[in-house]
């Protein structure tokens, strides 16, 4: 099943169809501004991040299953731990990457994407997303208080 039974859980026959599910996000994306294509590739987009997600729900349950059958219990610090180191790097290197690309072009950058933040100042920005708070939006939209981004003005 793996290299290292003990500590790593590895499918080769999934990297396929992890492979697919990146991809049609990928393309999803890329052709989500066409009005003739938004709807299929949004609707491509999200059938790729559901499956891959749930491919994700698999591994995870399967390392804490390997985790609780080898330790008789399961250590959500240590789990947490193992995540963090896993994707935060990826994570604030893309970020970097895009708030370097959003200094050096500006608004115009954002309105690639069709944003709703392209009134936000730079620093509010980048502090939204480096401390995790772009998601914290749904108590505003649940109560009909506007955009997304409207409490960060």
């Amino acid at each position: 099943m793996g290299k290292n039974q003990s500590s790593s859980v590895y499918f080769p026959s999934l990297d396929g169809l992890r492979f697919i599910c990146c991809s049609v996000v990928v393309l999803g994306h890329s052709i989500l501004g066409n009005p003739t294509w938004s709807n299929p590739a949004l609707g491509i987009s999200r059938m790729g991040v559901d499956i891959f997600f749930s491919l994700s729900g698999f591994l995870i349950t399967s390392l804490l299953l390997r985790e609780k059958i080898a330790l008789g219990s399961v250590s959500l610090f240590n789990f947490y731990a193992r995540r963090t180191i896993r994707i935060w790097p990826v994570y604030y290197t893309a970020l970097f990457i895009n708030l370097g690309l959003l200094a050096l072009m500006g608004q115009r950058y954002l309105q690639l994407f069709g944003s709703e933040a392209t009134s936000l100042p730079l620093g509010k920005l980048s502090l939204t997303y480096i401390l995790f708070l772009g998601k914290l939006d749904h108590l505003h939209r649940a109560n009909d208080h506007g955009t997304d981004v409207e409490h960060l003005r």
